[in-house]
């Protein structure tokens, strides 16, 4: 599910409101991506891409914030196609 942030400005309020967004719907989690506004992702599932996806390195379960984990960013980088 995408969800449109528009009060957005700066990395507080995204956090502020991915955790408000996730104490509500507690088993998704929830992070920020961004093309010319914010949009928070609410998935039951973390997707492999989502570290590369994910406009910070952070993303909320159950209202915490937690920040992606070094084998998570490598799996990411090695489930991403090289055009070489």
């Amino acid at each position: 599910m995408l969800v449109e942030l528009p009060d957005v400005k700066n990395e507080a309020d995204a956090k502020v409101e991915c955790i408000a967004l996730s104490k509500d719907t507690p088993t998704m989690y929830v992070y920020i991506v961004s093309d010319f506004s914010a949009f928070a992702v609410m998935n039951e599932r973390l997707h492999i891409n989502a570290p590369s996806d994910c406009h910070y390195n952070w993303y909320v379960l159950n209202g915490v914030v937690k920040t992606f984990s070094g084998a998570k960013v490598i799996a990411d980088q090695n489930a991403t196609p090289t055009l070489s």
